[in-house]
């Protein structure tokens, strides 16, 4: 229920005899602890009771909320709430798990309109770590992984922010992840000052002035220039020794929300010490280079106790062969593993809870020797892999782990990156889905997973709004439902759709609630957009090569995917229920038949074009007879659902054209030609209306991984697929 409507509902005589001065109902909170974790989570059962005009006294009121302490029948991260006639009882298996049955009875309090609507409940993690990855961007001389992007560039300074992670590892908890790994290409000299290496730090933040283009490599072997150090700014005064008191207090604040600090870097990039020390150089048999990593790392652990695992990505910058296989493999042994070795030899409690994590390039295996290396250390190891590739939003069951599982190394454990490369500028949230997804992530070989989107730098905040007033929010306080959804679903997948439609409600609450309820339809419905895109047309490898917002790849690879691109693609997630256009075109050929369970392109389309359908009917039942525009993050979020409908249209158009001009192309029938052409006539227009929607609202901007964004450019494509159509000339697949 609408809290503050149906408070201005009531009848003002009513009010006259109720009073303003009327006593609220008193609740106490009882804590005799000292975790930071509870401390927060005590505070968000504070605003409840606010917001839910409840009034909080120390002693003596008429709930009483006693966080009881922990209990040791309960496993790490549990919880048990237990409501005995006004008095409520909160248990949990470590702090964390306390944290979250204090922010259960929060969040009932606020989907229940009170304190009398807090349940008795018991839950515990279905998967034990439940990350989010973000690749920060420092500086221009230590850079991240995306810092030839608008995005981050745009979010250096926020980087150097304390209150920014502190209301980052809030949302965080609320959301029940428990991981976060800060991920670099190598972030070590804005961070650390390593003994023996005092030039290597470097003092200040800097930002790069000039234009970035598209001949900065995927694999940030160019991320840096020395032509970069001809057109900076400094936007921020530090010494090494602020930074690294910076950082403390940055992953003091991470533990105190109940979420562990994984530090991850990849090898070898010595962008920041070369410029300290020319000596240090990325080549592998370079003994300075390697004593300064194993120090760096030393000095990293020790610096920040907080660390809970390391993790490197192998294969990026460290170059071998067959033949030199086993000196790389050595080099990662003797940096990471016997750095790890000496500080948890030091602290062999540490070591019972700390992990050292790798993840090979290519989404491929180690080699069996690689593994030997780390057979005997004293702490976990984790090897990290790209689960279903880059394409998050494809299929609920993804089976490309299991011989990868098969084959995994004995006392490994697997931890697991969540891509979500596909949507960038929406907002998607469609709960079956993802609820199904963290269902079926589960494994025995699995530790967890890591949330996060590598093209762009999705932790920082916005910047990308033509309506400046829309800047400058965390990314995901706007995609608040996706982030809730892989959060809470992982954590507890048998949370209900009327659970999640409740916290869509209470979030606007402010709106009428059956305009609401439109509006939560219509984000599910268009939530179905894009696995039904990417399960028909899924390019695996990297993230560069598919674009499904504007239909494109890097444009080093293929730039616009044209009509050329659709007609004889064989990419159809195999795991999903489409038949590629390649093999229903062999499937007409043969005059074969269709398997059971399966549909083809055509299919594919029509099912699009009802989608489109529903979520337009949605949305204008969303925005019927209010002025959405008073919410703005209502009205954009419908904007949002607006564009996967234009999306949904598009796509049917060119699948329906591709396998159009695929049976001209096999039969010389011109009758499918024209169709084609038709095709392809209506996506234009399609695409005329998305790109004017895209642009009312948000900037041209350059991502890292598909150049520079602009639709009407890509206009320019999508009218020449209809001249490829009218041009084609038949030939042998």
């Amino acid at each position: 229920m609408n809290k503050k409507l149906l408070f201005l509902s009531i009848p003002f005589s009513i009010l006259g005899l109720v009073g303003c001065n009327s006593p609220k109902t008193t609740v106490s909170i009882r804590y005799e602890g000292s975790e930071k974790p509870v401390e927060f989570a005590i505070g968000d059962i504070k605003t409840a009771l606010e917001r839910n005009h409840l009034a909080y006294v120390e002693e003596g009121g008429e709930y009483t909320i006693t966080i009881d302490g922990v209990d040791s029948s309960l496993q790490e991260q549990a919880y048990k709430v237990e409501v005995t006639d006004k008095n409520i009882n909160i248990k949990g298996g470590d702090s964390t798990g306390l944290m979250y049955g204090a922010l259960q009875v929060a969040e009932e309090i606020n989907l229940s309109n009170g304190i009398k609507g807090v349940t008795s409940s018991e839950d515990k993690p279905y998967i034990d770590l439940r990350g989010f990855n973000m690749r920060p961007s420092l500086d221009l001389r230590t850079p991240g992984y995306t810092n030839n992007a608008d995005s981050a560039r745009n979010n250096i300074e926020t980087t150097w922010d304390l209150q920014y992670w502190d209301d980052l590892f809030a949302t965080m908890a609320r959301k029940r992840y428990n991981l976060f790994s800060f991920s670099s290409v190598n972030s070590l000299p804005s961070i650390i000052q390593v003994p023996g290496y005092e030039n290597v730090a470097l003092n200040d933040v800097w930002k790069y002035k000039g234009d970035y283009d598209d001949s900065y490599k995927g694999d940030c072997t160019n991320m840096f220039r020395k032509e970069h150090l001809e057109n900076y700014e400094v936007v921020k005064k530090m010494t090494i020794q602020e930074k690294t008191e910076f950082w403390k207090k940055v992953i003091q604040s991470c533990v105190d929300h109940g979420i562990q600090w994984e530090f991850s870097t990849m090898i070898i990039y010595t962008f920041g010490e070369e410029l300290g020390n020319p000596s240090i150089t990325s080549d592998m048999y370079n003994e300075t280079t390697k004593d300064y990593f194993k120090k760096a790392y030393v000095t990293l652990l020790e610096t920040f106790p907080q660390i809970s695992g390391l993790k490197a990505t192998v294969g990026e910058n460290i170059v071998y062969t067959d033949e030199t296989k086993a000196d790389a493999y050595q080099w990662v042994y003797d940096v990471y593993g016997e750095a790890c070795n000496e500080v948890m030899k030091k602290d062999p409690e540490r070591a019972k809870k700390f992990w050292l994590n790798f993840a090979a390039v290519g989404n491929t295996t180690f080699d069996p020797s690689f593994y030997e290396y780390f057979k005997d250390v004293p702490y976990e190891m984790q090897i990290n892999k790209r689960y279903n590739d880059t394409r998050l939003y494809s299929v609920t069951k993804p089976t490309d782990n299991i011989e990868y599982m098969a084959n995994f190394p004995e006392g490994f454990k697997c931890s697991y990156n969540l891509r979500a490369e596909d949507a960038y500028h929406y907002t998607w949230g469609d709960p079956d889905f993802a609820r199904e997804f963290c269902r079926n992530m589960y494994h025995e070989k699995s530790r967890g997973f890591q949330f996060f989107i590598d093209g762009y730098h999705v932790g920082g905040k916005e910047f990308e709004f033509v309506d400046d007033s829309l800047n400058g929010r965390l990314y995901y306080d706007r995609h608040w439902v996706n982030f809730t959804m892989f959060g809470r679903f992982s954590y507890n997948p048998n949370l209900t759709n009327d659970w999640m439609e409740k916290l869509y409600l209470d979030h606007y609450e402010d709106l009428p609630e059956a305009n609401v309820k439109a509006a939560w339809r219509a984000m599910n419905i268009a939530g179905k957009v894009l696995p039904n895109v990417i399960s028909t047309y899924s390019p695996g490898g990297t993230d560069a090569a598919f674009l499904p917002e504007m239909c494109t790849s890097n444009p080093t690879l293929f730039g616009f995917l044209d009509i050329k691109r659709f007609i004889n693609n064989d990419t159809a997630d195999p795991d999903g229920d489409v038949i590629s256009f390649a093999a229903y075109a062999k499937i007409l050929q043969e005059k074969g038949s269709v398997p059971d369970g399966k549909r083809t392109p055509f299919d594919v389309a029509k099912d699009l074009r009802e989608l489109a359908t529903q979520v337009e009917a949605a949305v204008a039942e969303a925005r019927n007879g209010i002025d959405a525009t008073k919410n703005k993050e209502f009205d954009q979020q419908m904007l949002d659902q607006t564009s996967f409908a234009l999306l949904a249209k598009y796509y049917a158009e060119k699948f329906d054209a591709a396998m159009n001009l695929r049976i001209y192309n096999d039969t010389l029938d011109t009758s499918y030609q024209n169709k084609s052409v038709a095709n392809l006539t209506t996506a234009k227009d399609v695409w005329a209306e998305y790109a004017k929607l895209f642009l009312s609202r948000f900037k041209v901007e350059r991502l890292a991984r598909h150049g520079i964004i602009d639709p009407n450019e890509f206009a320019k494509d999508v009218e020449k697929d209809i001249s490829i159509a009218k041009k084609w000339t038949p030939r042998d697949y």
